[in-house]
C-alpha cells in the first residue's frame, strides 16, 4: 500500500506547480479543435481523433489506472460508434475494402502498449497471448490466411485478415480484463451506456424521420423508407446505418438486458437494463427485420426459461404471467388484425426472402468445389459468378455475398476454418453455461446473458452477410471474451486447494 502511494506521488508530480493549468487549457483546445472537425461532413473525425490522441498519450503513463478504464470503456462504445477510415481504398463488395483505421483499433493500440510497459517493468501480469478459450480462433486465423494462396486478390484477403486479427485482439484483452468483479462491473455499465446510447439515437430518427446524417459518428446513408404491405415505413439504423445491422447487435445485447432484470443487487444495474430493455424492444420492433425478430424470441426465451429455473415460486409465478402476456401480444400482432409486424412476414417483400435460397446454393457450390482452402478471404463477390449455376443467374443482378454467415465463411476459408469457428461457438456457450451453473449474482446473470445472446445473434447470422472481421460480429468478441475470462477464474481456487 506504502508503495502503491508513493508512486502515485511521484505521478502527480507532474502536475505541481502552474504547468497543470497550461496543460489542460492544451488539451481543452484540442478537444474542442476535435469536435470542430466533427462538424465537416466532408471530412473524416478520425483524423482529430488520432491526432488528439497522440497528444495526449503522455498523460496515459501518468495516470495508468484511469487510462486503462477510459480505453475500455471507448473499446466497448465502439459496438455502436463504429467510427473508422479507409486507407488505401479499392471499391469492393464485401468485407474491409483497404486499411481500416478505426477508434477501436486505436484504443487496442494504447491498452496493449500500456500491458508492454507493464511487462518490461516486471509488474505481475496473468496475460497470455494463446489461451485455452481462443485456440480455435488461431486455428481460424490459420486457415483465414491459407486460403489466400489461391485467392484471386490477396491484398483484400490481407486487409480483411487484419480485422480478424484486431478481432481476436478484443476478445483476448477483454477475456483478461473481465477477470475481476470491479472490471466486469465496468463492462457491463459501458455496454448498457452504449445501449442506452443508441435506442436514444434510433428513436429519434424515428421521430423525425431522418437518418441524422450521422457519418461522424460510424453510420451511413442507407434506404430508410421501405414499402411493406402497401404502406410505406421507416426503419431507422441508429449509429449503424442499416436497420438489421441495428437489429443484430440488438439481439446481441437485449438478451443481456432480460437477465439483469432479475439481479437483486446492486440495484442500480437492474434499474439501467430495465431503461435500456423497453426502448430496446421497441427500437428492435421497428427495424423491421424478421431475422432480429426471431434471435431475439429465441434468445430472450433462452434466459427466461434458465432464470425460471432458478427463481423462487412467487417470481415464477410473475415471470409466467409476464411470458403469457409476451407470447399474447406477438400473436395478436401476426394473427390478428392488419399491422406492418405481419405484412412483414405475408406481404411481398420484393423477393428479399426468396432471393437468399439461390445465393445459399451459389455458396454451398463455391463450399464443395473449395472444400480446404475456400475460395479466398474477402474474395467471395470477386467469383461467385463462376459456381452460378442458379436459373436465377442470382450473382448477375444480386451481386452480394450469401446472406448467411456460416455459408460465407465456409466459402470463403473453407471447412475446417468453418469448423473451428463452431469450435469456438460450443466453447463459449460451455463457459456461459458453467457460469449460469456454478456462480451466483453478477457472473451468473452474465452467463446466461451471454448464452441467450450469442444463440440470437447466430440465429439472424443465417440470414445476414458478414466476413470474420466484420464491426457485425465485434458484440460476438466481446461477449465470449467476457464469459470465457470470468469461466476461467472458476477453476483458480480448486487449483489452490492442497
Amino acid at each position: 500500500m506504502l508503495i502503491r502511494r508513493k508512486e502515485e506521488t511521484d505521478r502527480m508530480k507532474y502536475f505541481q506547480g502552474p504547468g497543470w493549468i497550461l496543460a489542460l487549457l492544451f488539451l481543452s483546445l484540442i478537444c474542442g479543435w476535435a469536435l470542430f472537425q466533427t462538424f465537416d461532413l466532408n471530412g473524416s473525425i478520425m483524423n482529430s481523433l488520432a491526432l488528439m490522441v497522440v497528444i495526449v498519450s503522455p498523460l496515459f503513463l501518468i495516470y495508468e489506472d484511469w487510462a486503462k478504464k477510459g480505453l475500455v470503456a471507448i473499446l466497448l462504445l465502439t459496438l455502436p460508434l463504429n467510427i473508422s477510415q479507409t486507407q488505401f481504398l479499392r471499391p469492393h463488395i464485401g468485407g474491409a475494402q483497404g486499411l481500416i483505421i478505426s477508434l477501436n483499433g486505436l484504443a487496442l493500440f494504447f491498452l496493449y502498449l500500456l500491458l508492454f510497459l507493464d511487462l518490461i517493468r516486471d509488474r505481475q501480469t496473468d496475460f497470455r497471448l494463446l489461451p485455452f478459450a481462443g485456440l480455435p480462433l488461431i486455428g481460424m486465423l490459420f486457415f483465414a490466411a491459407l486460403s489466400l494462396i489461391g485467392a484471386p486478390d490477396r491484398m483484400l484477403g490481407f486487409f480483411e485478415l487484419l480485422e480478424f486479427v484486431r478481432m481476436y485482439l478484443n476478445f483476448l484483452y477483454i477475456f483478461h480484463y473481465a477477470r475481476t468483479e470491479k472490471n466486469s462491473h465496468w463492462i457491463l455499465f459501458v455496454l448498457l451506456a452504449g445501449l442506452c446510447l443508441e435506442n436514444g439515437i434510433a428513436l429519434l430518427q424515428q421521430v423525425t424521420g431522418s437518418s441524422l446524417n450521422l457519418r461522424i459518428l460510424g453510420g451511413h446513408e442507407a434506404e430508410a423508407i421501405q414499402t411493406i404491405g402497401g404502406d410505406r415505413v421507416f426503419r431507422m439504423g441508429g449509429t449503424l446505418g442499416n436497420s438489421n445491422s441495428l437489429a443484430w447487435y440488438l439481439d446481441f445485447l437485449l438478451p443481456l438486458t432480460v437477465s439483469l432484470l432479475f439481479l437483486k443487487h446492486p440495484r442500480w444495474i437492474r434499474t439501467a437494463a430495465f431503461s435500456c430493455f423497453f426502448p430496446g424492444i421497441v427500437v428492435l420492433v421497428l427495424t423491421f427485420s424478421r431475422g432480429g425478430w426471431i434471435g431475439f424470441l429465441v434468445g430472450g426465451l433462452i434466459v427466461l426459461i434458465m432464470r425460471l429455473r432458478r427463481a423462487s415460486l412467487r417470481h415464477r409465478f410473475y415471470l409466467g404471467i409476464f411470458v403469457i402476456l409476451l407470447l399474447a401480444m406477438t400473436l395478436t400482432l401476426l394473427a390478428g388484425f392488419d399491422n406492418p409486424v405481419k405484412e412483414r412476414f405475408t406481404a411481398d417483400d420484393n423477393q428479399s426472402a426468396y432471393v437468399r435460397l439461390p445465393l445459399m446454393r451459389v455458396a454451398w457450390n463455391m463450399i464443395k468445389s473449395n472444400p480446404i482452402t475456400g475460395v479466398g478471404l474477402n474474395n467471395y463477390t470477386l467469383v461467385h459468378h463462376l459456381y452460378d449455376q442458379t436459373s436465377e443467374q442470382v450473382s448477375s443482378h444480386f451481386p452480394y455475398p450469401v446472406h448467411n454467415l456460416f455459408l460465407q465463411l465456409g466459402a470463403e476459408i473453407g471447412i475446417i476454418g468453418l469448423g473451428f469457428f463452431f469450435l469456438f461457438l460450443l466453447m463459449t456457450l460451455w463457459y456461459a453455461f458453467r457460469l449460469a451453473s456454478h456462480c451466483s449474482g453478477l457472473e451468473q446473470t452474465v452467463g446466461i446473458g451471454v448464452l441467450g445472446g450469442i444463440v440470437a445473434g447466430m440465429i439472424q447470422g443465417l440470414v445476414e452477410n458478414a466476413t470474420i472481421g466484420s464491426y457485425h460480429l465485434l458484440p460476438l468478441w466481446i461477449l465470449a471474451g467476457w464469459a470465457s475470462g470470468l469461466a476461467h477464474e472458476l477453476n483458480k481456487p480448486a487449483e489452490g486447494t492442497q
